[in-house]
């Protein structure tokens, strides 16, 4: 049977997957959000645009715009899933029995970062907001690219 001690040594490593996960997914979308803007900035600053420009530079915004809601659920799903584990941990601690008497109380770190997160004064700032709407507002600037394409 499995003891709590090492479904919270599980959570605990759920955790800090989750949160790396999240941030290296976020950063690898900023390497390739740049990469789309400054492939569509080459063609477009050329003075003689090769064969085909418009349609590339078209499929760029496009590829983009996708991208960024694509990955704009992923950060949404990435900071779900580490909002359930750190509430899945903080149960577990508040399980676990009080230090005996004369000793120092536990350190729950579950239960710290579960309050800090709810007691946030710019929660709207929060990394939860930041790694949906970064993406989110990247896709927007892809359709935005199309505008110099069509007028």
């Amino acid at each position: 049977m499995i003891e709590d001690k090492d479904r919270y040594a599980a959570i605990i490593q759920l955790i800090v997957v989750a949160e790396t996960t999240s941030w290296n997914r976020f950063y690898n979308f900023l390497m390739f959000a740049s990469v789309l803007i400054v492939a569509w900035a080459a063609i477009y600053s050329q003075s003689t645009p090769p064969k085909g420009a418009t349609f590339i530079m078209a499929s760029i915004s496009v590829f983009g715009f996708i991208s960024g809601f694509a990955w704009g659920g992923l950060g949404w799903r990435g900071r779900a899933m580490q909002k359930i584990f750190v509430d899945e941990g903080k149960k577990l601690e508040e399980r676990t029995p009080g230090p005996a008497e004369g000793q120092p109380p536990h350190v729950n770190p579950c239960a710290i970062a579960a309050e800090k997160r709810d007691s946030m004064k710019f929660s709207k700032f929060s990394s939860f907001y930041l790694l949906i709407g970064v993406p989110i507002l990247c896709g927007l600037l892809f359709l935005l690219l199309l505008v110099p394409l069509f007028r």
